[in-house]
């Protein structure tokens, strides 16, 4: 009965505090999909996106299979727009984890990690999605991620899994070969380090130039690593003839400079800082 008196409300008499009303009643009398969808509506139709995304809440958690993933977006859109992004973002975690297949929810998702400047997450989510995209998405999620992890969260390393897929599949350019390369050095895999970054020397031919220059300084790193002294020099001077004045390889070049003890070349490095 107080269903049909919300379905007149809202649709002959176009009274929607009667019809929010009667369809209270029917969630205290006996909460039904029906009557939840019917309030969020209304609610929304009010501009009152709080009140609606409390009923979509409770949609959400009496729903089952894959409408759930439907739900989780009406709820996240009724949570962006009362601004509660947090909220937003927890219930699409939820929903992802229950289906990671879900495109539209993660691709949302990733949008408001964007927006509110998560990077741990974004790249955890972009690293977790490779597998459940396109191969040309891949490639972007790809992308994304590893920059994420060398550049804002210091942990090269974490992308070498997804990174050496794009690899095997011939599929990465000099600058994700570039950063596998890193990845390898971050997690004590030296020799493999080496030998991408050597093939990469190798593409350039005779060409010199501020990239190949940065690839002569991973070198260096490398040799650093492998406690090769001698050859990170070597190729610290090769990088810093070709990118005159970078801070990061006149820096190590002035320390490994000092500790090979030649304190002229380490000084005239430090002062080109």
């Amino acid at each position: 009965l107080w269903a049909q008196v919300a379905r007149t409300a809202e649709a002959r008499l176009q009274d929607s505090d009667k019809a929010i009303s009667a369809w209270r009643r029917v969630v205290t009398l006996q909460p039904a999909p029906e009557a939840y969808d019917a309030l969020a509506r209304l609610h929304l139709s009010r501009n009152e996106p709080a009140q609606a995304a409390e009923w979509l809440e409770k949609r959400f958690d009496a729903s089952k299979g894959t409408e759930r993933i439907d739900i989780a977006l009406r709820l996240a859109d009724a949570r962006i727009a009362a601004g509660r992004l947090d909220r937003a973002i927890v219930a699409l975690e939820r929903a992802l984890t229950e289906d990671a297949t879900a495109q539209g929810v993660r691709e949302k998702l990733l949008g408001l990690y964007r927006q509110t400047d998560e990077p741990a997450a974004l790249a955890k989510t972009l690293a977790e999605g490779v597998p459940h995209v396109e191969p040309a998405q891949q490639l972007e999620y790809v992308r994304e991620a590893q920059a994420l992890y060398r550049q804002r969260l210091g942990q090269p390393a974490a992308a070498i899994a997804n990174l050496e897929v794009v690899h095997a599949r011939g599929e990465a350019d000099q600058e994700l070969r570039g950063a596998l390369a890193e990845g390898y050095l971050a997690a004590g895999r030296l020799d493999e380090s080496r030998a991408l970054l050597e093939a990469i020397v190798v593409e350039f031919g005779r060409r010199r130039s501020s990239e190949r220059a940065l690839d002569h300084y991973q070198l260096a790193r490398v040799a650093q690593a492998a406690g090769d002294l001698k050859e990170a020099l070597d190729q610290l001077d090769k990088a810093s003839s070709m990118e005159l004045g970078h801070a990061a390889i006149l820096r190590l070049l002035g320390q490994l400079a000092r500790e090979a003890g030649q304190a002229d070349r380490s000084e005239r490095a430090y002062r080109a800082l």
